[in-house]
């Protein structure tokens, strides 16, 4: 009898880990969240007719962000005027926003954040 021939185990590649595409808030580091988040509130233009009417309040708006630029901006929570809310959107859609870490670059990353619009007399 012809013993079989003895192969040798093959090595099997590991694989990478895959980093995914798209990132929740809570994947997010605070630290980046925090710039995304001053630069969205820093781009924010009281409305002179919310101004005008003593309006004040806040909106919660959702978007997503890759490399620098937003798109997909909603509100989630209004306001409860459609002036403001509009504003909030607005900010999100002309913010100058932080450039992409390295952990970030080519990644989607959805950002939940409150836009504040206070009224004269008040303050954060």
């Amino acid at each position: 009898m012809i013993p079989a021939p003895v192969t040798p185990p093959q090595k099997v590649a590991e694989a990478t880990p895959v980093r995914p595409q798209h990132l929740r808030p809570a994947d997010i580091s605070i630290t980046f969240a925090d710039k995304v988040r001053s630069a969205v509130q820093n781009a924010v233009v009281f409305p002179m007719a919310a101004r005008a009417a003593h309006l004040s309040g806040q909106t919660k708006v959702t978007f997503d962000y890759k490399d620098g630029m937003a798109s997909g901006a909603s509100v989630l929570i209004t306001s409860g005027n459609r002036i403001l809310d509009k504003a909030a959107l607005t900010a999100v859609h002309v913010a100058h926003f932080p450039e992409a870490t390295a952990e970030y670059a080519g990644r989607v990353l959805t950002f939940e954040i409150w836009v504040k619009f206070l009224g004269l007399d008040e303050h954060e």
